[in-house]
């Protein structure tokens, strides 16, 4: 499922720490030995003891934080892009999330020992992995509000916006996986989308959405009356 395919040696790691010219031989020797890990589009990463203590940092694509109910319905925590990172919740929840790559996926694990070791020699490196947590729980709140105290069609423009880059007007995803982000069904998603469409807002094709007018789209996501 998941591949350790190469150390940090092959990857320029400057973008992703950008503590990394701060940093001496041992501690960048620390850093490259690390293994690197691969995940295809949609694969879900394996959680286990050895690895739900420390920080999972993002090189190439997204990973996807969730939890799951019995019933199969989903809802999106957060999510971590190229140059930020995120712990777990300890598996002793009853509720633990789950993690889940979104487009093909490279990754480094860093332990707790080796994070440790890091900010004991820069503590500036604290503030480093504080602005990661301290994102991904805004982002916990954004989505939660967006999902459960805002209009339907508000969420879906949420998550649409949330997934479309600026640079970009056109997104691949179906409706079951917008539902899966903000923990509705596919059924009341579609509804929605009709409703953008009709108003001209986004066009929708086979397992993708176009967004025509952005402007129109964020106020729509922005919208909180009940």
């Amino acid at each position: 499922m998941i591949s350790c395919f190469e150390t940090l040696n092959t990857i320029d790691p400057s973008p992703v720490f950008p503590f990394w010219e701060e940093l001496d031989d041992e501690l960048k020797k620390l850093i490259y030995d690390l293994p690197v890990y691969r995940c295809p589009d949609g694969e879900q990463l394996l959680i286990n003891p050895e690895n739900r203590d420390g920080c999972f940092m993002v090189l190439e694509g997204c990973l996807r934080v969730f939890i799951s109910s019995q019933s199969g319905r989903e809802f999106t925590l957060f999510q971590v892009h190229p140059g930020n990172g995120c712990g777990l919740i300890p598996f002793e929840n009853l509720v633990h999330p789950l993690v889940q790559a979104i487009g093909d996926t490279v990754y480094v694990y860093l332990p707790l020992a080796t994070m440790a070791a890091l900010m004991c020699s820069m503590p500036q490196l604290s503030s480093f992995f504080q602005f990661s947590v301290t994102g991904n729980l805004q982002e916990i709140v954004d989505n939660i509000e967006s999902a459960f105290f805002s209009p339907l069609i508000s969420g879906v423009a949420h998550t649409i916006l949330s997934l479309c880059p600026e640079d970009s007007s056109t997104l691949k995803i179906t409706h079951e996986q917008i539902a899966n982000h903000i923990g509705t069904t596919r059924e009341m998603v579609t509804r929605e989308i009709r409703k953008l469409k009709a108003d001209g807002i986004i066009q929708s094709g086979r397992g993708s959405i176009t967004v025509l007018d952005r402007p129109r789209l964020e106020e729509m996501a922005s919208s909180h009356v009940l």
